[in-house]
Parts: C-alpha cells; structure tokens; sequence
C-alpha cells in the first residue's frame, strides 16, 4: 500500500471523506480542505557562496496543504518530507531556502509517516466544529473590586 492510500485510509477511519480531482495528486477533504501532492525540486545557488533552494509549483492551487517529497542535492534522491500551506504565496511555484522555510510555515518531517501523522492530526481538527465541554480558562480570575470609601479594595 503507498504513502497516499495509507494518507486516504487514516482519513477515513476519522470520518472524513476524501474526493480525489485529476491525476496529478489533487485531493479534497469533505469538501473543506485540498490537500495536494508535489515534489519539491532542489536547485544550486547561484553563486558559490549563495544556499541551495527547492521549488515546489503550485499553478491553480487553492488554500489547503501541500504535502511535498523536498529532493536532495542534484535532485538524485530524498531529503525529508514537508507540509505546507498552500496559501504561503500566491505565485505560481513556491522558492525557498532552509532558512526560508521556517519562515514560511513550512513542517518538516523525516519519514513520511510522520508526515501522515501530522497531516491527519490537523485534518482532525478542522473536522471538531465544537468541543464536548467548554475550554477552561488558563488563569483563574481574580475578582477585583473598586475601592470604597474606607480605601481597601478586596482582590
């Protein structure tokens, strides 16, 4: 079984329902979330001193998670695994650093499974509209008073 039928599986053990569009890895989730599988290609820098930098293409994507293989140094084999927000740019290819990608919220996981793991965690989450109880505060509050005329405020 591949990464993306396991992916497909563990969604729909949660509930979920997963709509695949096209053949080039377009995923929806119960019609909320597009999920969407790319490779992100490595490139040298331009100039010796300057860093590597991937490429992910991302023509006609909407909001939604881009699950992408990042390839290594000449592209000849597999670096790690990274989950991205669709919505991170607006062009049409997405171009990083390693530096860049923590700034852009991209996660980066170094098997898939984990990546599966994470990914079905946040899908998760997006499928509980309410809680069963209401969240507790961190804090509790402390009542606090005016002070009266004898000048003591209670806390």
């Amino acid at each position: 079984m591949n990464k993306a039928s396991q992916l497909s599986t563990k969604v729909e053990k949660l509930g979920g329902r997963i709509v695949r569009s096209g053949r080039n890895g377009n995923w929806h989730v119960d019609g909320i979330v597009g999920i969407f599988l790319r490779v992100a290609r490595w490139t040298p820098g331009e100039k010796e001193h300057y860093s590597s930098r991937w490429s992910i293409q991302r023509r006609g994507l909407v909001d939604g998670w881009i699950v992408a293989v990042r390839l290594g140094e000449c592209n000849e084999s597999i670096l790690d695994y990274l989950l991205v927000p669709a919505a991170c740019t607006d062009r049409d290819a997405i171009r990083f650093s390693e530096n860049d990608r923590v700034r852009l919220g991209m996660s980066c996981f170094e098997t898939p499974d984990a990546l599966l793991r994470s990914l079905s965690q946040r899908l998760t989450k997006l499928g509980r509209v309410s809680p069963t109880r209401p969240a507790r505060p961190n804090k509790q509050l402390r009542s606090t008073m005016t002070k009266g005329i004898g000048g003591r405020a209670r806390h």
